[in-house]
Formats: structure tokens, C-alpha cells, sequence
């Protein structure tokens, strides 16, 4: 189930029209959340399971991956940001090596289902991003997740490519505009 938490298309133009139409409220239990930002439509996995302080996915997310790779593949050739994403634990190095590690591992993945490697920007933000309180366990699984972004920037011609870096900057400082290659 992908369930949305923002409709409005407000700063972009990529259509939700390859994501399943659900206007169901979030919770913690979704397959995986979606929502239209400035940079293009942000997919969430919530609650992505990997073995503890480990970037080793377990087997049971092998179909909500495949899932996932199908809907990406109705997205033409746009560039897909993966972002990780940890818990705060006390060993901000470890977290944001852990967070890297972990969406190399999700666009390594999505690549062997058939999506072109070329097409992935990688980054870990370890816990800098949280979108729920640490100090809980509840808190704690939420903040650990994958956002996959389909880029808005990649679909615009080079004309109006100036005018949106100062856009999408604001959206991730420090970002370097060239895809990751991710071998299989």
C-alpha cells in the first residue's frame, strides 16, 4: 500500500499518476509513503528491515523491494536520490556511515530488479534528519527509514536547470549534482 501524505503539487510537475491512488492517513504500519516536495516526488520506506547496526537487508523486504523497483520503473530516466536515514544512538559517525551503507544497499537492490544503476545519487544523513523523537523506541523505528526521490530537476530542460539548483539546494545543502555509480 502506498498511502500519501501531501497531494499538493505545489514546486514540481512529475505526475503521481504510476503511484497507487490512496488517500488513506499515514501510519506506521504503511508498505510505503509518498509525498510531492520541491525536488520531485519523495517516496518513504517506513520501518525497512536490515539486521541490527548492520546494512544487511533481511529477506523479508525482498518483495516490497521488487514493489518498489516496478513502480521506479514507470518513472522514464529520472535520477533517484536515496537518502538513509538512522535513529540518533549516541556514535554520529556510525550512524551516518550506517545510513550511506544502507541506501547503497537499497539502490544496489533496486538495480539488479532492473533499474539502471546510472540513475542513483546516494546519500546518509545519519540521525541529522529525524522526523520523529529519538528518546522513544516508537520514535527511534520511525527515524529509521529509506526516502527514495524521483528528481524534478532531471525532467527539466538545461534551460531552467540555474534557476532550480538554488531551489533544490535549499532542499539538501552540499549536494554534488553527478549520479553515483552503483555496481552489482
Amino acid at each position: 500500500q502506498i498511502h500519501s501524505q501531501n497531494d499538493s503539487t505545489e514546486g514540481g510537475t512529475l505526475s503521481t499518476e504510476n503511484l497507487p491512488n490512496n488517500n488513506s492517513p499515514v501510519n506506521e504500519n504503511a508498505y510505503l509513503t509518498y509525498e510531492t516536495t520541491k525536488a520531485g516526488i519523495k517516496l518513504t520506506i517506513p520501518n525497512l528491515q536490515f539486521k541490527p547496526d548492520s546494512s544487511e537487508l533481511l529477506p523479508t523486504e525482498n518483495q516490497r523491494l521488487k514493489q518498489i523497483a516496478e513502480i521506479l520503473s514507470n518513472t522514464g530516466t529520472a535520477v533517484l536520490l536515496v537518502e538513509g536515514h538512522t535513529a540518533a544512538t549516541g556514535n554520529e559517525k556510525g550512524e551516518m556511515q550506517l545510513s550511506k551503507d544502507r541506501a547503497t544497499v537499497i539502490a544496489q537492490k533496486l538495480a539488479t530488479l532492473g533499474i539502471d544503476s546510472s540513475r542513483f545519487i546516494i546519500r546518509g544523513h545519519g540521525s541529522h534528519k529525524p522526523i520523529a523523537d529519538n528518546s522513544t523506541k516508537e520514535g527511534m523505528a520511525k527515524n529509521r527509514r529509506v526516502e527514495i526521490t524521483i528528481l524534478e530537476i532531471w525532467h527539466s530542460s538545461i534551460s531552467n536547470f540555474r534557476s532550480m539548483v538554488s531551489e533544490i539546494s535549499t532542499y539538501s545543502v552540499g549536494w554534488k549534482f553527478t549520479p553515483a555509480k552503483v555496481s552489482i
